[in-house]
């Protein structure tokens, strides 16, 4: 499991209405954090001399690390739940990513997908689903699509 490094800063006497923790950066490794750390804390000491309100920490995180196989299994629960009665019922995941934010990957996972039902004629709509810790935390739903298109865009799952 690969590890972050997220640098703090530290309030350490609260102040009501403001978060006590603060996120200032993240970091690959241990030591890009410590680098970073003693030039925030050095620049900090020169400007508040003698202030001991505050700490600037590196901690190591883990980001949840979740597989394409739970991927696939979100996704058909997913179309199973939107669509309880259609039979035959297809999934294609068209792609997955994680949502990027101003400190690199988030822990929410965009997934595109589009879900086929019905004998004939057929039917398809396309999703997009907000994954967070392993379940669905939102959708879009973009609306229904042309089976042909769906086809040749993804790689079909039985739901």
């Amino acid at each position: 499991m690969t590890s972050v490094w997220v640098l703090l800063m530290i309030i350490l006497t609260p102040v009501s209405g403001i978060s006590s923790t603060t996120l200032l950066n993240t970091f690959d490794s241990k030591e890009e954090c410590v680098i970073e750390k003693e030039r925030i804390s050095g620049d900090m000491s020169k400007s508040y001399p003698g202030d001991k309100t505050f700490g600037i920490e590196c901690r190591e995180t883990h980001p949840a690390q979740i597989t394409r196989l739970e991927i696939e299994d979100i996704a058909k629960t997913f179309a199973r739940e939107r669509f309880p009665k259609a039979t035959p019922l297809q999934v294609g995941i068209m792609s997955a990513d994680h949502i990027k934010n101003v400190h690199g990957d988030s822990s929410i996972i965009s997934l595109e997908l589009y879900i086929e039902y019905g004998k004939t004629p057929k039917k398809a709509e396309s999703f997009s689903l907000f994954i967070k810790d392993k379940g669905v935390m939102g959708w879009i739903d973009e609306g229904p699509v042309e089976v042909e298109d769906a086809e040749s865009n993804s790689t079909k799952d039985q739901a």
